[in-house]
């Protein structure tokens, strides 16, 4: 579970476990080898805050695929909940816990310490759980952030005994202007609560490209128009799971809302985003560093915005080639636009695709936005 899924049987072979639940439900069980988990715990991991009806028939038959796509024997059922029948050293997350809880009770031999500790992260071969692909699980969510807070407390406790086997994380850069070769201006649309049927005519009319930093929170309740979206040349950028200001989280928590956010959308939209846009352009050296574990390449901000009230930029001129521009799915988008290629076609400038080749040569940005 500590990278894509995979569930080995005693023959060595792979067991095909398909679906968010059904691969939800045996990562809620498989964290607890070999005990009991209670129904209610399960339904609360497999569907949050909006359980089915019938929730408790639900999960049996939930439950009653899952026996068929394991071992037989595999899940035990009991009055009150289900057991996992396998030793907890089978479960590389049981395993990783179990270390790194051995290794930091080395207090007084740094040599074992560090061997345990580097044993649990060689467990890793990706971030935690990352194909299970619960959207709404509030029990899920905290362990991945559980286990990716757990693996960040290995690496600082190994690189604390072995400086040199674990080297500091690299910061991803934030760029508020990108290249202005060719008159190049860049449109960028972020949060996606509001999709504007007129900004897609004009994707398609025009051909015009357009970023949008997508919460995943949002995109999930309108994906038929992301997906139109992207049809008509739009990209998708990262913009979070659900809009927090990064700056105020861990490491770890940070991580989880880059990484699976873009995981994600990459499964809905057959793209993963590789550009990140921290949400009201909070970042310091910690979100940077949480963008590079989440697998993002380049975060964005902007130097100029464009709402009901007008174009704005950096520096009070009229936009200039190199621009990023910020605008916000909200209503009205559609007539702001509009207002925004007129601006645009003044100045003879060129809407341009973003990229992170677009960033060549371009300074980054060293402080916090301001934004949203």
């Amino acid at each position: 579970m500590l990278g894509p899924l995979e569930v080995r049987t005693d023959d060595g072979g792979l067991a095909d476990v398909p679906g968010a639940r059904l691969r939800g439900l045996l990562t809620a069980l498989a964290l607890r080898p070999d005990r009991v988990v209670p129904k209610a715990s399960l339904v609360d991991w497999i569907w949050g805050e909006d359980p089915p009806a019938d929730a408790a028939n639900a999960l049996q038959r939930l439950v009653s695929r899952l026996r068929k796509a394991l071992p037989e024997a595999a899940i035990e059922g009991q009055p009150d909940g289900y057991r996992l029948r396998v030793a907890p050293d089978a479960v590389d997350a049981a395993r990783f816990e179990r270390l790194v809880s051995a290794g930091q009770a080395r207090t007084e031999d740094a040599a074992q310490r560090a061997r345990l500790l580097r044993e649990a992260l060689e467990l890793w071969r990706g971030a935690a759980m990352q194909d299970v692909g619960l959207l709404d699980s509030a029990a899920f969510d905290a362990a991945v952030i559980r286990l990716e807070e757990l693996r960040l407390t290995a690496a600082d406790g190994e690189q604390a005994v072995l400086p040199v086997t674990v080297p500091s994380l690299p910061e991803i850069p934030l760029y508020s202007f990108a290249s202005p070769a060719n008159r190049a201006i860049y449109i960028t649309v972020d949060d996606g609560w509001t999709p504007s049927q007129k900004v897609l005519a004009i994707m398609r009319q025009t051909h015009l490209p357009v970023t949008a930093f997508l919460i995943q929170k949002a995109a999930q309740e309108n994906l038929p128009y992301w997906r139109a979206f992207v049809a008509a040349g739009g990209t998708v950028g990262d913009h979070t799971v659900s809009h927090p200001f990064l700056t105020k989280l861990s490491l770890g928590q940070a991580t989880v809302q880059w990484g699976q956010a873009r995981r994600v959308e990459g499964k809905w939209f057959g793209h993963t985003p590789v550009l990140g846009r921290p949400p009201y352009g909070a970042f310091d050296p910690t979100v940077e560093a949480a963008a590079y574990r989440g697998g993002l390449t380049t975060l964005v901000g902007w130097s100029a915005t464009a709402d009901s009230d007008g174009i704005e930029t950096w520096n009070g001129k009229p936009l200039e080639a190199g621009e990023i521009v910020l605008l916000h799915w909200i209503p009205g988008l559609g007539a702001q636009m509009v207002k925004l290629l007129a601006a645009i076609r003044a100045q003879h400038l060129v809407p341009t695709p973003l990229t992170p080749a677009s960033f060549a040569g371009q300074v980054p940005q060293q402080h916090s936005l301001s934004g949203d």
